[in-house]
């Protein structure tokens, strides 16, 4: 029952899963800026045949002493001369278009000669230093840096941002491309700082097949948690629903982000329904979790006690899952003796479970329970049981001790919240108005924040003088 928190399961060295997407997606956009060139190109070659008496321009000229060496002969001329034919013709090249056209052949022959690759790079540069500002020379610009290196450096990765900013939203795989093998997406924590991250993934995402969808639908969601907008994050998800529930990952993904950000009801529904494409034990506890927290207990035990049936749970659940399970089953049960049964069994697993022992002590006599409590002291330290011996011998003890029992219980674990909200009850119980008011004190000192601790100051204020005068 005792809930996990959304960012501690979502690790931040998880790479966003874009990486064969990419590389598909920048060798598509480029091929399809260089067809636009091509387009002039073959226009403005059109254009020059009609009008006979007009010459080729030196331009043109080497461009088609290119295209016939070695599309149109397809013969095997040294590269040298090749090369040497397309820099006569950079010579003459006169805007973007006839740049992309120049690029377009380099490409060609770096692709199918990998040492021509460094020499399709720095053109691609000399282009950029023409037209600083030109969008698609600085995709062209990014894809001859990629196609180059395996690995980049520091400078390449500048070299990289540089071209970034001259990308707008209307190439978003490219943007996510470049930002990702720059190193910026590489995990959520530095992928969050990027500007609109979470827009780029999401304008991306229907510029990709149906199998590539997930990915960028939960990494957008994930982006946008991390930047605190969860209702946009629940909205993305709900909206692309249908193509979250196709793969089993990207449906529990979406089952834990409407279960997380409290909406139990539409988490059990997804869980719940025919179409969720993997049941497992993972999901059947989930699915109970959701149903306790919609107050159908009855419902939720009904799943959590499948766990103990590996038949009915279509797997052995792994340790931690039936853990939870009988822990929950025991916690919601309203018989000791089931209680007892199932804390037993939950025990005989995993001995040293700090909270089954501690509910499984408070089924005991005193005398039994501090005895089992100290003797799980001897095996482990924990805040919660020397808490829990606490609070049992309390009653047998002056209030002074218990109360210098726990100030050096918080000496030893300053950062133990659930601490500090039973010492704070304890105070309040016992009239330690001034121990109160120091707990509340080292609380701020520590950072902890908790619904208590406003409680905690509003019953401060009206014990104040300031606050009957204003009040």
């Amino acid at each position: 029952m005792k809930r996990e928190r959304f960012g501690k399961r979502v690790s931040t060295r998880s790479v966003l899963r874009i990486v064969c997407i990419i590389g598909l997606a920048l060798s598509a956009i480029t091929s399809a800026l260089l067809m636009t060139a091509s387009l002039a190109e073959a226009r403005e070659k059109l254009e020059q045949k009609h009008v006979r008496t007009i010459p080729l321009n030196p331009f043109v000229e080497n461009l088609n002493r290119f295209d016939t060496i070695f599309v149109q002969d397809n013969v095997s001329p040294s590269v040298e001369y090749l090369d040497f034919i397309l820099n006569i013709a950079e010579e003459h090249a006169l805007g973007v278009q006839n740049h992309l056209s120049l690029l377009k052949r380099r490409r060609l022959l770096a692709k199918e000669i990998p040492e021509y690759r460094i020499q399709y790079r720095n053109a691609a540069a000399r282009s950029l230093e023409i037209f600083p500002y030109s969008e698609p020379i600085s995709i062209i610009a990014g894809d001859a840096l990629l196609l180059q290196k395996n690995e980049l450096n520091e400078n390449d990765k500048i070299d990289l941002s540089t071209y970034i900013k001259n990308i707008s939203m209307r190439n978003p795989l490219v943007l996510l491309g470049f930002y990702l093998f720059e190193g910026s997406a590489r995990n959520f924590s530095t992928a969050k700082e990027i500007p609109q991250a979470a827009e780029i993934v999401i304008s991306a995402i229907d510029h990709v097949g149906k199998s590539e969808q997930s990915g960028l639908i939960t990494s957008a969601a994930v982006l946008r948690i991390f930047a605190g907008n969860q209702n946009g994050a629940i909205g993305l998800v709900n909206k692309y629903r249908t193509a979250l529930l196709e793969q089993p990952r990207s449906a529990w993904f979406l089952a834990e982000t409407l279960y997380d950000f409290d909406t139990p009801a539409a988490a059990a529904s997804v869980l719940g329904s025919e179409n969720y494409p993997y049941v497992n034990s993972q999901s059947i506890i989930r699915l109970g979790d959701a149903l306790y927290r919609m107050n159908k207990t009855d419902d939720a035990r009904f799943f959590w006690n499948l766990l103990t049936f590996p038949e009915e749970a279509h797997e052995v659940p792994p340790q931690p899952v039936l853990e939870k399970a009988l822990y929950n089953l025991a916690g919601t049960s309203h018989s000791d003796d089931e209680k007892l049964s199932r804390l037993k069994e939950l025990l005989h697993i995993t001995p040293d479970h700090v909270l089954g022992t501690i509910m499984y002590s408070r089924l005991l006599n005193r005398q039994n329970a501090v005895s089992l409590l100290r003797q799980t002291l001897t095996e482990q330290d924990d805040p919660l049981i020397e808490l829990e011996l606490i609070r049992r011998n309390r009653g047998y003890s002056e209030p002074g001790k218990t109360a210098a029992d726990t100030w050096m219980l918080l000496g030893r674990y300053p950062l133990e919240a659930e601490l500090y909200q039973w010492a704070s009850y304890f105070f309040q119980e016992m009239r330690m108005f001034e121990e109160a008011g120091q707990l509340e004190k080292n609380a701020g000192y520590n950072t902890i924040d908790a619904p208590w601790l406003t409680l905690q100051r509003a019953l401060d204020c009206t014990r104040s003088e300031t606050c009957r005068i204003l009040y």
